[in-house]
């Protein structure tokens, strides 16, 4: 939709969301920041054990990879806010993120 400076294909909100992955393989590049979750989640992410505190007061920032295999083991509902990207943009992405593909900041 937009293609300054790297193509993007989705932006989406999501208040509330409640996500609940089996086996699930993202297919694109996302970025992903999360607020309001007042209880923790585990995961299992490309197989390895993923405990998310809840997080009242604070923003998460997630840089998601094609081909991260999730396995969600206790969901936490919390607010999304998403932006996935065309896979030909993953490495421009990469490098607007640079070394931090995950950080949380206060609100």
């Amino acid at each position: 939709m937009l293609n300054f400076p790297i193509r993007l294909r989705e932006v989406g909100w999501l208040p509330g969301h409640s996500y609940i992955h089996r086996n699930v393989v993202i297919e694109n590049v996302y970025i992903c920041m999360s607020c309001n979750k007042l209880d923790s989640s585990l995961s299992i992410v490309n197989g390895e054990l993923v405990l998310a505190d809840k997080n009242p007061g604070k923003i998460f920032f997630h840089l998601i990879e094609p081909g991260t295999r999730l396995n969600t083991i206790k969901e936490a509902i919390h607010d999304e806010l998403f932006f996935r990207f065309d896979d030909e943009s993953a490495s421009a992405v990469r490098k607007l993120v640079g070394g931090y593909p995950a950080f949380s900041f206060e609100e």
